[in-house]
């Protein structure tokens, strides 16, 4: 049995099965294995990983999921009753089935990803899904893999799925929606306002025990309806004491959002807005740092 903390080498070619294994960090992994079953496992990391066939994991104890920005294929999740706490990160653009065509070896012009483990998944300071832009060259190409990642989640009692707007696996997966008996914090990224916010309206219902809410919207974004209607948009979560919105200044979308949660019992008092600095504005003050340096 590898020791806790075990690094999951590359050159393994696919990830192994350590049953007794209390916690695994994947990093680079080519996998080639079609089912992995870790009946001990605690805590699963996964950045960029190069998945190159469908890839189903089972983790029956298994209590912290992260997966940031895996690539050829989402992997799959299923057996996850125990688990609490899962941070999910996707990029389309590395998921197509053309991908491995296009990209032989990752370039680390196209492949920007900050996936550092040290930072908390709440922090406001802390944008993970500011720079996963979708590439358009990947349109009309099929999405490989994330089956079952949405149900998956539904014991979980805070989770963080973040993605851009038009993401494919969330809003499939969406469409199966679970329960959330259990979820107490989630975090959402761009991926959540599609269709006029749809997605976020069926986590908020199906999320009855919701305490703490966070919404990381971008830049670039779809146009949203002024007047969206309130039939089909309504939510109970009688338990929801914070929302924050982090995004560009003048989003004109902060003020439908408001009065979505205004209008679904939700005190103004409870939402904040925090906005997130521009790469203009990213760009400015590293200007303005160095002509102070002078």
């Amino acid at each position: 049995m590898p020791p806790r903390g075990a690094r999951i080498s590359p050159a393994a070619g696919r990830l192994p099965a350590y049953p007794g294994c209390a916690e695994i960090r994947a990093e680079d992994t080519a996998s080639g294995h079609a089912a992995c079953a870790f009946f001990f496992l605690i805590s699963f990391t996964m950045v960029e990983c190069r998945i190159r066939t469908e890839l189903s994991i089972a983790a029956p104890n298994l209590v912290s999921l992260r997966c940031v920005n895996p690539y050829h294929h989402a992997p799959s999740f299923e057996n996850m009753g125990s688990l609490a706490t899962a941070t999910i990160t996707l990029n389309d653009s590395f998921l197509h089935d053309k991908f491995e065509d296009r990209y032989t070896e990752p370039d680390p012009e196209v492949f920007e990803c900050d996936s550092g483990s040290d930072r908390e998944s709440n922090d406001d300071n802390y944008d993970s899904d500011a720079d996963s832009n979708l590439c358009e060259e990947f349109y009309g190409d099929k999405v490989l893999g994330g089956q079952n990642v949405i149900r998956s989640l539904s014991n979980a009692t805070s989770l963080e799925l973040i993605a851009d707007v038009g993401e494919l696996i969330l809003n499939r997966e969406m469409e199966m929606c679970p329960i959330f008996s259990n979820l107490k914090v989630l975090t959402l990224g761009e991926w959540c306002m599609a269709d006029d916010f749809h997605p976020l309206v069926l986590f908020l219902q199906h999320a009855p025990n919701l305490e703490r809410l966070f919404l990381k919207l971008k830049v670039d974004h779809e146009e949203i309806e002024d007047d969206i209607k309130p039939e089909g948009r309504s939510f109970v979560c009688k338990n929801l004491a914070t929302v924050k919105i982090k995004c560009p200044k003048d989003d004109e979308r902060v003020r439908v959002l408001a009065h979505f949660f205004v209008a679904n019992g939700i005190a103004m008092e409870k939402i904040s807005v925090y906005h997130r600095p521009t790469r203009q504005t990213c760009k400015s003050l590293a200007l303005r740092c160095r002509w102070a340096d002078v």
